[in-house]
Formats: structure tokens, C-alpha cells, sequence
């Protein structure tokens, strides 16, 4: 009788994986987003120091404190995919020391998988990032390593703008 009480608790629990049409059958994975995107957007990301825009008057994509205040090109699939070589998972990220900065944001990049995404923000002066999920919520993302590579990035999507440092 217990065994079959603990099975029955354990389904409701852990239900089979069965996905739906409008949910994916498992949640989609960091190195889902960050090593096998299905496009990455790059973004000159700022603070948002309003917090709370009027509603309808400014469209511009936002995640947690920062703002996505001018749009790049889309990175190219070769980036994409030397980028996504120099990303570590939280596990093997080493602890990061105190920030030697006030964190002032250079560059977001989205990562979309299907109609989810996941969002990095950097700063260069700094070399820390912030991960963000598609809910505002934010995320131990890990690290990408090659700061020489995302500074090239900008400049490449973004080639009015200069990466500091």
C-alpha cells in the first residue's frame, strides 16, 4: 500500500514529459540559449533610470535595470557559434570578485530559441555580465570568456559606436 501511495505521489510530483503545442515538453536549458541559439539580437544596452516608462510611449525593450536603447544587426551564425565556444556554465564559472565598477552597461544580446530568450548584459569598463530570462527574472547565465570577441561584436553590430576599453 505504501509503495503504491509513494508511486502515485511521485507521478504527481514529476508528471511524464509530456509537452503541448504551446509548451515546450522540458524547459529549455542555458547552454540551450547560449551555445545553440536560433538567433542572437545585439543591442547598446544603458541603465534605465526612469524604471517605469509612460505606458505606450516608450517601446523600447527593457530587461531588469536596463535599457535596449538602439538595436544592432543580428549576429552572423559564425559568430554565433564562436561566441557560444566561450561561454562557461554557472558550475564551471569561477567565482567573479566584487565589481570594481558601478556596472554601467555596453552591450545586451538576446538569445532566442523558439519564442523564448534569455538576455546578457556587459560592461566592458568592468568585464561582468548579468543574465536575465524572458520573465525579467535573473539568471546565474555563467560567463563569456572572450572579451576581445564581444568587443568586436559591438563594433560589428553596432559600428557608429565604439567599445570602450
Amino acid at each position: 500500500m505504501v509503495n503504491v501511495l509513494l508511486s502515485l505521489w511521485l507521478v504527481a510530483v514529476n508528471p511524464p514529459d509530456a509537452g503541448t503545442m504551446s509548451a515546450p515538453a522540458r524547459p529549455l536549458a542555458l547552454a540551450d540559449f547560449f551555445q545553440k541559439p536560433d538567433r542572437v539580437e545585439v543591442f547598446e544596452a544603458d541603465l534605465d533610470v526612469s524604471f517605469s516608462p509612460p505606458p505606450g510611449k516608450d517601446r523600447r525593450p527593457r530587461v531588469g535595470m536596463f535599457l535596449f536603447s538602439k538595436q544592432g544587426k543580428d549576429l552572423k551564425p559564425e559568430d554565433v557559434q564562436a561566441l557560444g565556444a566561450t561561454w562557461t556554465s554557472p558550475k564551471e564559472t569561477p567565482p567573479q570578485p566584487r565589481l570594481l565598477c558601478s556596472f554601467n552597461p555596453d552591450l545586451g544580446l538576446r538569445f532566442w530559441r523558439g519564442q523564448e530568450w534569455a538576455a546578457v548584459i556587459i560592461c566592458f569598463t568592468c568585464q561582468q555580465m548579468m543574465f536575465y530570462d524572458a520573465r525579467n527574472q535573473p539568471l546565474d547565465g555563467g560567463r563569456f570568456n572572450d572579451f576581445a570577441l564581444t568587443r568586436r561584436l559591438y563594433r560589428e553590430a553596432l559600428p557608429q559606436k565604439q567599445a570602450p576599453y
